[in-house]
């Protein structure tokens, strides 16, 4: 975080801090349960992932609908 949070302030910017957590090792691969499968996003996944985001931030009202 920066010393001067009024610097920041003052161009109407909000400064929220986050953790992050990382490894030297990957996860443990474990099966998944039945009827699930993992695969990479692509084309309309991506449209699809903000449209329901869009959608669960109007329902719950957690964020600036301006960022999303």
């Amino acid at each position: 975080m920066p010393d001067d949070h009024d610097a920041w302030l003052a161009l109407g910017l909000e400064l929220e801090l986050d953790d992050v957590l990382t490894t030297r090792s990957p996860p443990r691969q474990t099966p998944l349960p039945e009827g699930y499968t993992v695969r990479r996003l692509s084309g309309d996944d991506w449209v699809q992932s903000v449209a329901r985001s869009v959608a669960e931030n109007d329902r719950a009202d957690e964020h600036d609908p301006r960022s999303l």
